[in-house]
């Protein structure tokens, strides 16, 4: 199962030192594929993978865990 994890940190100064913290930190986490720092709506995206809902739900729940993360979003694939 699929998975992606869009992620704010409510940092104005500084943003782009924590979003590169941020993607260098959630790419260590078990079933992260893919982690950028991007511009836009939100500050970060991570890309997940898991073998059922509870599964990417607790990865997401690290990811969301991660010094700098204001507010996080996780959309699952559906069948």
């Amino acid at each position: 199962m699929l998975g992606v994890v869009l992620i704010k940190t409510g940092q104005e100064k500084g943003t782009h030192q924590v979003t590169g913290m941020i993607a260098r930190a959630a790419a260590k986490i078990p079933g992260v594929t893919d982690s950028y720092s991007v511009l836009g709506r939100y500050d970060n995206v991570v890309f997940i993978e898991g073998e059922n809902f509870a599964a990417l739900r607790k990865i997401s729940r690290k990811i969301a865990a991660l010094k700098g993360v204001k507010n996080s979003e996780t959309l699952c694939e559906s069948d």
